[in-house]
């Protein structure tokens, strides 16, 4: 049975707040998601900004593959505050174990080969990535010559490692996707969220809050949480939202992470 580590990407607080929010926390949702594409996963997960994280008693040899989520927290993946995660793709990495990471996953991994992350030069993305490109590396097999995809992020990885190869891009995140083969070291990585559905958006536009003086993306976040749940609300709002296929097919949206597995675990 492969065995799978999906690492939480968020504090505690965050990690209750999205639980509390929806039903589970990310890392619990992303578990969802592999079980989707293989039921027969064993799953365990690793939270390294909880106070009981141990990566000492992680044997990272025993796991088929290490997937890391995305993040909530203000600041970047280069901050030193990082480097539990470091270390978990540092020890992943060593043991040979395959890695994918989405977002906060991807820019970690960018910091620990040798990349740069930090603040993208075009603003935060948000709600979804909008006609991405993608080469034709296997990472992105099955995926039409441009789609859309559910997103969220500040930062972005604003140089690859050497020797990584960009799978993907469109105009407004130079590297949305990069794949890292070399000795040990597997990683595929994307910028978006392929594991994420429309009510993941409603709850990250709600986070941002009329305090913020965004009560336009909060009310916009309400509608799109309510398109995959309501069948006479669905039509109108997929359409002002320009939420199509792309999103709404399961199969389709959750190509990379199959991909991934098929490729790197299964």
């Amino acid at each position: 049975m492969p065995k799978i580590l999906v690492v939480e990407g968020n504090p505690p607080e965050l990690a209750l707040d999205r639980r509390k929010a929806v039903g589970a926390t990310t890392a619990q949702d992303y578990a969802a998601a592999l079980h989707e594409v293989a039921p027969g996963l064993d799953v365990e997960i690793a939270q390294p900004m909880f106070s009981d994280h141990n990566a000492d008693a992680i044997d990272f040899a025993s796991f088929d593959g290490m997937a890391v989520t995305g993040s909530g927290v203000s600041w970047s993946a280069a901050d030193e505050r990082a480097a539990p995660y470091w270390e978990m793709y540092e020890r992943a990495f060593k043991a040979g174990t395959p890695v994918f990471g989405c977002c906060w996953g991807m820019q970690n991994a960018a910091v620990v080969l040798g990349g740069e992350t930090k603040a993208g030069p075009n603003g935060v993305e948000a709600g979804f990535a909008r006609a991405v490109s993608p080469t034709d590396h296997p990472m992105h097999a099955g995926r039409r010559e441009s789609f859309d995809v559910i997103c969220m992020h500040r930062d972005d990885v604003t140089r690859a490692p050497e020797g990584a190869i960009i799978t993907a891009t469109n105009d407004h995140t130079g590297i949305q996707a990069f794949a890292f083969d070399q000795g040990e070291v597997s990683f595929w990585g994307v910028q978006y969220h392929p594991e994420a559905t429309v009510k993941d958006v409603g709850y990250w536009f709600s986070r941002s809050g009329p305090a913020e003086g965004n009560e336009k993306r909060t009310r916009a976040g309400k509608e799109i949480a309510r398109i995959a749940e309501d069948p006479v609300f669905h039509a109108n709002a997929a359409a002002k939202h320009r939420v199509g296929v792309d999103i709404l097919d399961r199969a389709y949206h959750l190509t990379e992470i199959r991909n991934w597995l098929n490729a790197q675990v299964l």
